[in-house]
């Protein structure tokens, strides 16, 4: 390694040192967090770094499942005072669809949202295990 090019086949790194063709610098260490092991169970949910994840998608999914549960106690109420005020059955129909479905709609897609992030959280933890694994081997090829 030197500040300067040996030569045909010396590369710059992005330390700005070059080095010759042959030796190339280490790879990164990637720091080890949580103290995991390859066989901890429900990792995902344990890293301190993906907490406030887990929290905003179980709140996602609670109010995924409130609005459900209000648009319909509302459809059912929007119904009976309808039929009360002697509304067509066509239009009491129209109104009760067309709340429930707006309802189905919303929740869902806060519920998607909520999903999604449960999926990334598990991707990034995936990637995190892999890294990890990968550098053990790497370490235990040297001794």
């Amino acid at each position: 390694m030197s500040d300067v090019s040996g030569g045909p086949g010396w590369w710059e790194a992005s330390d700005g040192r070059w080095y010759p063709p042959v030796v190339a610098p280490p790879p990164p260490q990637m720091p080890v967090t949580g103290g995991w092991t390859a066989n901890d169970e429900d990792r995902s949910w344990n890293h301190p770094s993906y907490a406030g994840a887990a929290v905003v998608a179980a709140v996602l999914k609670v109010t995924a499942l409130l609005i459900l549960i209000g648009g319909i106690i509302l459809a059912i109420r929007t119904a009976a005072h309808l039929h009360q005020s002697h509304t067509s059955g066509g239009v009491v129909l129209a109104n009760v669809v067309g709340i429930v479905a707006g309802t189905i709609v919303g929740a869902a897609a806060i519920a998607f949202f909520a999903y999604v992030l449960d999926l990334l959280i598990g991707i990034e933890w995936n990637t995190f295990v892999e890294m990890q694994m990968s550098l053990a081997v790497g370490d235990d090829e040297d001794d």
